[in-house]
């Protein structure tokens, strides 16, 4: 099978002050259609240098002195620049690190999505607003009309992460280069972009090239990996071989039990501190109940009359009531918590789009 891209001993040169340095030094990797290749190493080992060649978007003082870079039969290498414009955008897209940086600030959100559909898909504005709309569905952003008319610095970062990535796919590329797309966004949001990733691969059978320095993410995403230490191919290999064959770097077994450890030890903790929560919940129900005993007895005093009778009759019910209806909100909702925030979530649940109805009678298909 002939590889959608084909880098053979590329090497990148920058000139300096002090000369010239070597970033990317003889690498060689191939990328199938639909893969997931991950790329990692430290910064500055040459990762982004390596996919803005692909691109061929190097700065003025940087020149790829040696080596192949093939898309199908097409030599990248050899095209002029009116024919990697045609290229970019189109059959290699890229999602940069910042989006905010990527975007710019004065055009809305919906002049850069149409922009490539024109170009590159020959769509007329009208019909490429209504596809803009179409892909924004598809990548996850609610109200997409109204965000076409936003600017980039009225949307959150996780949102300006899904624009990127529908500008990028809406051309259908055949190979999508994601340069730390998980950068600077939280934990959920993270999860949220590379699970949309995956999404985007099933659907469309786009390869992917996932630039990042998290050996977790490449664990869980990628098929191969190709790890890089100043500017050398150092390993490699499918995700198995990486991760699991101890003859292998060290240093890249050590930081998967380190993940697999950081994983196990959080998970103890978050167990252990969901029991804790539940345990002082009743506590501070059996203390909540004696403080409404204390008031009751205090209004009763040592010679009660009626007014005092009446006062600790309604204090004790009205606390005890109160007690009881918290404990009962308690019981109800931590189990729901527990069952669909922790259970569904870890075992990989994915509901089927069925209406939720638990009173009305299921009929079969």
């Amino acid at each position: 099978m002939d590889s959608l891209l084909s880098v053979k001993d590329l090497q990148v040169q920058f000139q300096t002050k002090k000369g010239i340095n070597t970033a990317v030094d003889g690498i060689s990797f191939s990328i199938e259609k639909g893969e997931i290749l991950g790329i990692v190493g430290e910064s500055g080992c040459g990762k982004s240098v390596s996919s803005m060649s692909i691109l061929r978007l190097l700065g003025t003082n940087a020149k790829i002195s040696q080596g192949s870079i093939k898309l199908g039969d097409k030599e990248l290498l050899s095209l002029s620049e009116d024919e990697m414009c045609k290229i970019r955008g189109n059959e290699i897209a890229m999602i940069f690190q910042d989006p905010m940086t990527a975007l710019n600030p004065i055009m809305t959100i919906g002049d850069q999505l149409i922009e490539p559909l024109v170009i590159h898909q020959g769509y007329k504005k009208k019909d490429a607003w209504k596809e803009a709309i179409e892909v924004l569905k598809k990548v996850g952003i609610a109200a997409p009309e109204k965000r076409m008319k936003e600017y980039p610095h009225q949307l959150s970062g996780g949102m300006r992460q899904r624009i990127m990535i529908a500008m990028a796919v809406s051309c259908a590329p055949k190979l999508l280069i994601a340069d730390e797309p998980t950068t600077a966004l939280d934990v959920t949001i993270q999860a949220q972009i590379l699970e949309l990733m995956l999404e985007l691969r099933e659907k469309m059978d786009t390869a992917i090239m996932l630039i990042t320095h998290d050996m977790g993410v490449v664990a869980e995403t990628a098929d191969n990996i190709l790890v890089l230490y100043a500017g050398k191919v150092v390993e490699y290999g499918s995700v198995k071989d990486i991760f699991n064959d101890p003859k292998r770097n060290p240093l890249i077994n050590i930081g998967a039990g380190l993940w697999d450890t950081y994983n196990m030890v959080t998970g103890l903790l978050g167990d252990v501190l969901s029991y804790i929560r539940l345990y002082a919940l009743g506590l501070a129900g059996g203390m909540l109940g004696g403080a409404f005993n204390d008031i009751a007895g205090m209004i009763l005093g040592e010679n009660p009359g009626i007014g005092s009778w009446v006062g600790f009759i309604v204090i004790a019910i009205f606390g005890h009531v109160l007690n009881l209806a918290l404990s009962a909100l308690g019981a109800f909702v931590h189990p729901l918590r527990l069952t669909f925030v922790e259970y569904f979530k870890n075992v990989g649940y994915e509901g089927k789009g069925e209406k939720y109805a638990p009173l009305s009678k299921r009929v079969e298909q």
